[in-house]
Formats: structure tokens, sequence, C-alpha cells
């Protein structure tokens, strides 16, 4: 429970690397941060047969040592296995030290700060006020975080100026946030995608649940994001956002991108 994880089905990591391939995502370094028994490693190691680099980082040994076994057969050449803390090391020097582009994936903990301080859990960032709170708010740490919420911030700040594509599993609650954060302070990041996942069939989690893909890149000057349904219908040809509706399922979905859009923006009023 410290860990706040869940471990990825094999046939839904799978499909989220084979979307990432129609997607035109082609890595030469993939790194899973939080790879626990290497779902997502092991299914990229499959898709993405020409990256040279494959890096898993994972806090529980316990996990690593399933994930030694499950890579007996592998070519152990381009795998890097690393039992370290997410929150303690350097990323901007790993980042740096990958050959670029590079692919960010994996599903990191589903679990808040203020649950694993109750259980007295350490896997938990440095307290900063990354939210941007305001007086007595700033100074007491009043916020509830969710710990990917903090994670994807962190790597997505990392990856901005670099060749790369972070695809990460979250709560969508979590995914709002964060696109919230990177479109208020201007990251240099792209065509942010959400796809819809079953937590409920993939984890038995009652919780609305996504893949969140965004590019490092130049931001569009519209702060909007793409939303499918599921990850394994087949993605745009045409990148123009203008075209988006005619590929989406559902009402709903155009429902959800205005919601971002609107949400990232609360300065600006917005007349009928």
């Amino acid at each position: 429970m410290e860990f706040g994880d869940f471990q990825t089905p094999s046939h839904l990591a799978d499909e989220i690397c084979h979307c990432l391939l129609a997607e035109g995502v082609r890595p030469k370094s993939v790194v899973e941060p939080t790879c626990g028994i290497g779902g997502f490693l092991i299914s990229a190691m499959a898709a993405f047969e020409h990256a040279r680099k494959f890096l898993g980082i994972e806090i529980n040994r316990a996990y690593l040592r399933v994930l030694e076994q499950k890579l007996r057969q592998a070519d152990r050449k381009r795998v890097e296995l690393r039992h370290a803390d997410f929150f303690q090391l350097d990323w901007e020097d790993i980042l740096t030290h990958l050959p670029e582009p590079i692919l960010v994936l994996g599903n990191p903990p589903w679990v808040t700060n203020s649950v694993l301080g109750r259980i007295r859990g350490s896997n938990l960032p440095i307290k900063n006020n990354f939210q941007g709170h305001r007086g007595f708010d700033a100074i007491t740490g009043k916020s509830n975080f969710d710990i990917s919420e903090w994670m994807l911030i962190h790597l997505l700040d990392k990856l901005q100026h670099r060749r790369a594509v972070l695809a990460m599993l979250c709560k969508t609650a979590v995914a709002r946030k964060v696109l919230k954060h990177i479109w208020t302070r201007d990251f240099s990041i792209s065509d942010p995608r959400l796809y819809t996942v079953d937590a409920k069939a993939h984890f038995n989690v009652s919780a609305p649940a996504c893949l969140l893909v965004c590019r490092a890149g130049p931001p569009a000057e519209a702060k909007a994001c793409g939303v499918f349904s599921g990850v394994s219908i087949e993605p745009l040809a045409n990148k123009d956002f203008s075209v988006l509706s005619k590929n989406l399922a559902t009402t709903r979905c155009l429902i959800m991108c205005k919601f971002l859009q609107l949400h990232a923006c609360p300065q600006k009023k917005h007349h009928k």
C-alpha cells in the first residue's frame, strides 16, 4: 500500500504501445519511471524494436526481482534496471544521457499524499508549493494531491525542451490538473491527447481513468486536448484539431475537451 501502485495488465500495455506506434512514436529510448514488474517495459521492448535503450526504475526491490526473472531471455545490453526512488533522482541528468527521441511511459502511483502520510509511507516528493497556493495555504501545505500529479508535472518540466513523448496512465482528474498546470505556465508541450481507459475492468478501481499523451514542442495557441474513447481506435492522420470532432466517439468527449479548455484559462471571460 505504501507505493500506491497498480500493476498494468500485459494486454493493456500492449494496446497502449501499439496505439503509440500508430501515432508515429518512434523512440530511441524508453523510460518507465515506476516500472513495477515491468508490464510496460516488456510490451515496449516488443513494440519499439529499434529503440536502443530501455530503462526501468523501481523503488520496490521485490518487483525488480520479478522483472529480472522475466527478462532472462531478453537482450540485456539494451535494458537497464535501477533500484531507486523517483523523488530522489536527478531526472535532468538521467534524460540528458539518453538518446533522443525519448518515450517516458508508465503507470505511476494512484494514491494521494495525505493517504501516504496517514500510513507513514515514505514514497513522497519533497514538500513544495508546486500548485501555486497563496498565503496561509502555501505556508501550511494545505493541498492534498495525487502523487502522480506531481510526478507527471515534474517529468513534463524536464522533457519540454527535448525530443520526447510522455504517455502515462492516470486518473482523469489528475490529467485535467496536469494540463491546467502546463497550460497556465506555458510549458513547451504540444498536441496533448487523452485516451479513456476502463479502470474498473483493468484495475478494479471505480474512478475515471485515461492514458495522457503529451509531446514536447512549441505549445499551440489554443489550449485544447483531443479526447478519444479507448486506446484501440484509429488515431487521427490529420493533426488539425479542427477535424478532431469527426474522430471522437461521443458528445461527452467534446464536452470534456471544452471543460479542459475553459479550466486551463480561468483568467479569461467567456461570453455567450
